[in-house]
């Protein structure tokens, strides 16, 4: 009885680390309280009731009164742990809420960002610069691969958190207007090699 009541507070105590471990530790904590826990008492009363019959047939010795003390006491010093692990389950939910919307506003801005530099490849016109100009259209998509594993994170937040999820067109007309240039960078690339021959 002990064991499981320790291994109860253990797993309450756990600070999760990530959205997963925090929606985790609350179903877990829910199943305990909801299905474990009357099996639990019960098993205490049973221990208390055999308790009191060997009580006054057997003189226990220290160790064995100060476990059946802890069996006994366990039920109430389950309750604290729980209050603690719903403040702390709280807290966590509004970190992990927060982190998703700085992620969602950095992604904004990022892409505004990006949006902005695809579209200074319009004056972009040094053929002496193409090298640039390639390795400039291969840095944006990288960003943009980036940008879609963040925007594949922040839909799974958003829906453990149940927020309504969030569109990010500006991703899709970003990706659009790359692909001309980086096709037409690399195609003068291709030329200037073959020019050469």
């Amino acid at each position: 009885i002990c064991r499981k009541f320790e291994q109860i507070k253990e797993k309450a105590e756990r600070i999760p680390k990530t959205t997963d471990e925090l929606f985790a530790l609350s179903h877990y904590m829910e199943e305990v309280r909801t299905k474990k826990m009357a099996p639990l008492r019960q098993r205490v009363q049973d221990s208390a009731s055999r308790l009191m019959y060997l009580i006054d047939r057997f003189i226990f010795n220290e160790a064995d009164m100060a476990m059946n003390s802890q069996v006994l006491t366990w039920p109430d010093r389950i309750m604290p742990i729980f209050d603690a692990n719903d403040l702390m389950m709280e807290e966590a939910r509004r970190v992990g809420e927060l982190k998703m919307i700085e992620a969602r506003n950095k992604l904004v801005s990022d892409l505004a960002r990006l949006h902005t530099r695809v579209d200074e490849f319009c004056d972009y016109g040094e053929l002496h610069m193409i090298h640039h100009y390639v390795q400039d259209t291969r840095a944006v998509q990288k960003k943009l691969a980036e940008l879609a594993s963040q925007i594949e994170w922040i839909h799974k937040e958003e829906s453990m958190f149940k927020f309504p999820s969030t569109e990010y067109p500006e991703w899709s007309e970003i990706n659009t207007a790359l692909e001309p240039f980086s096709k037409f960078f690399n195609t003068v690339i291709k030329w200037q090699r073959c020019e050469k021959r």
